[in-house]
């Protein structure tokens, strides 16, 4: 039988925060991973994915968007 193992936390030890970055804008969105969604293993803030919601899809910047979209379903 395994025991548990815990870990104490050291106080004086910042602890790591990891935040998203947009695969769009290449931004951390202001709240963190609440600010946006995650595709696969990848993030969309919540700004471009309204941007992308409401572009014309007749747009170069829309095929460029779709593009990048592909690559994070792959």
């Amino acid at each position: 039988m395994g025991r548990a193992f815990v870990q104490k936390r050291d106080p004086d030890i910042a602890t790591a925060i990891i935040l998203p970055r947009c695969r769009i804008c290449n931004q951390v969105p202001a709240g963190g991973i609440r600010g946006g969604i995650k595709i696969n293993k990848a993030f969309i803030c919540t700004p471009c994915e309204q941007e992308i919601t409401n572009m014309d899809a007749r747009s170069a910047e829309y095929r460029i968007i779709i593009e990048k979209i592909k690559r994070i379903l792959k």
